[in-house]
């Protein structure tokens, strides 16, 4: 069975040597007793000694490149979020690769075609900032828990009447921008108390979103591709796979899903 939380899913990711190697900061393994956790360290491969022998000198010179101060990172960083994340796409696709499945990727409304997708942490970075959440972890917190709930196949998706509401699909590289977009949108409305009435989300408020997301008018931009008209659709079928509990959330379990991923990872919680 697929495990539930998306940071059991990166720590599994983390065993298996899934880590890909083009994060920013360098970081290394450290498995200690009863933890699992990255720590960044120190990258001297690049520090060279140049002997210069003009003048007959024997001094070493240090020619080491100058290390750019990294930035103070928020709380749930968007190359954290964006790595949990690809590390638990690729964890699927291994394990849908296992399966005699046939893919039904392109018949998702969040089906993303590979020309038109944008790098991921980049993708997460620009959404935080049109939508003004980027300095908040309990709504980064509330979007990865409503992911991890609508995907899951441990929710109870069955209505009062009997009927039952199909999940949404498992993350992959095809679907997890418009997974993580409408989950953001659903985490900041529930956090805003912009809830309707219904399970109607073409609304005025949908459509505020949208235009927040629409302000930069570059056509080339990824964002700009997806409609006003595709966000309300996403948004109700999210909310339906999100199941009997919908969109509720208990404070305590979003305080222990921040602590959990500061504790994994470490840099988040060090000042710079």
């Amino acid at each position: 069975m697929i495990p539930r939380s998306i940071y059991v899913i990166l720590l599994c990711a983390i065993l298996l040597n899934l880590v890909d190697a083009d994060i920013r900061l360098k970081t290394t393994l450290s498995i200690r007793a009863g933890s699992t956790s990255f720590q960044p360290s120190s990258d001297t491969s690049n520090q060279t000694d140049n002997e210069d022998d003009v003048g007959g000198s024997d001094e070493e010179e240090d020619v080491s490149p100058i290390q750019e101060k990294p930035r103070k990172r928020s709380v749930m960083d968007y190359e954290s979020i964006s790595l949990a994340l690809r590390l638990t796409c690729e964890l699927n696709r291994k394990l849908f690769l296992a399966t005699d499945s046939p893919s039904d990727d392109e018949a998702s409304i969040f089906y993303t075609e590979p020309s038109k997708r944008k790098e991921l942490k980049i993708f997460i970075r620009d959404i935080f900032q049109k939508l003004k959440c980027e300095d908040d972890p309990f709504v980064k917190a509330i979007t990865l828990l409503y992911i991890d709930r609508a995907c899951s196949v441990e929710t109870d998706r069955t209505s009062p009447n009997g009927d039952q509401f199909l999940p949404c699909p498992f993350l992959n590289a095809s679907n997890v921008h418009r997974l993580f977009l409408t989950a953001n949108i659903l985490a900041l409305r529930a956090y805003r108390n912009e809830l309707p009435h219904s399970l109607q989300y073409h609304d005025d408020i949908t459509r505020y979103y949208a235009m927040a997301l629409h302000t930069d008018k570059d056509s080339d931009d990824f964002i700009q591709q997806i409609s006003e008209f595709e966000i309300g659709n996403m948004l109700e079928w999210m909310v339906q796979s999100l199941g009997s509990e919908g969109l509720t959330i208990h404070i305590s379990e979003v305080n222990s899903y921040i602590e959990k991923w500061i504790n994994l990872f470490e840099w988040e919680s060090t000042e710079q």
